[in-house]
């Protein structure tokens, strides 16, 4: 059931837009970023040098630092080579090692991609990476989503961990929580806000930590 709305200290506090900068400042934000690190498998791409490792998701589609899909941008990262004293790693062997991560089995323990691929990213960048990834699909969400100012941080976070996976378009899906987005119906929302068409037990318990959060929020009135 959908909790009961404190609407006094509610209102007091989403008494104003919810800005970017109000969000990344958010107990909610901290806590979407926790479940990034956990639920995208950060930490077990962080090799003994401390550095991040490259690996294809279930999907085939390559992926770094935390959940990001380089699928499209894979050369485009400052690639440090291990095999040849931590240098910037050569552009034709950053094209090789991208065929090596397109062909290479997907059910491989984090270790073995490591023995298996030179290519590393300094965790530094994956988190000015990640950072971009948010405010980029915080911008996109802004102007998809009806009413998006008018979330409270917890809704925010809960509609940008479904739209993280699986990189979804929400101009042309989510037809009903748009709808309920735009009478500002947050059970509808919440209710709507999900990834059952995919049967796989991460998905699901992410789905449940949406859930939770989702109705945490509030649309201002």
């Amino acid at each position: 059931s959908f909790p009961t709305r404190r609407s006094s200290d509610l209102d007091a506090d989403y008494a104003k837009p919810t800005t970017y900068e109000d969000f990344i400042s958010s107990d909610a934000y901290k806590r979407l970023h926790q479940l990034h690190i956990e639920a995208e498998g950060y930490n077990r791409t962080i090799d003994e040098n401390g550095l991040v490792f490259p690996y294809p998701d279930i999907n085939r589609d390559i992926t770094g630092c935390v959940g990001h899909n380089m699928k499209d941008d894979f050369t485009s990262h400052p690639w440090i080579d291990i095999n040849n004293s931590n240098q910037f790693m050569a552009p034709d062997k950053i094209v090789g090692t991208e065929e090596i991560l397109k062909n290479i089995r997907t059910d491989l323990k984090p270790e073995l991609y490591a023995q298996k691929i030179d290519a590393r990213l300094p965790q530094k960048y994956c988190e000015d990476l990640y950072n971009k990834d948010i405010k980029s699909r915080w911008d996109k969400l802004s102007n998809v989503i009806p009413n998006w100012s008018s979330m409270s941080p917890e809704m925010q976070a809960a509609t940008m961990d479904v739209h993280y996976t699986g990189n979804m378009a929400p101009s042309n899906k989510w037809t009903s929580a748009k709808q309920a987005a735009t009478n500002k119906n947050e059970e509808e929302y919440c209710e709507n806000l999900h990834r059952k068409d995919v049967k796989r037990p991460d998905v699901t318990k992410r789905n449940k930590w949406v859930a939770d959060m989702c109705k945490k929020g509030r649309f201002f009135k």
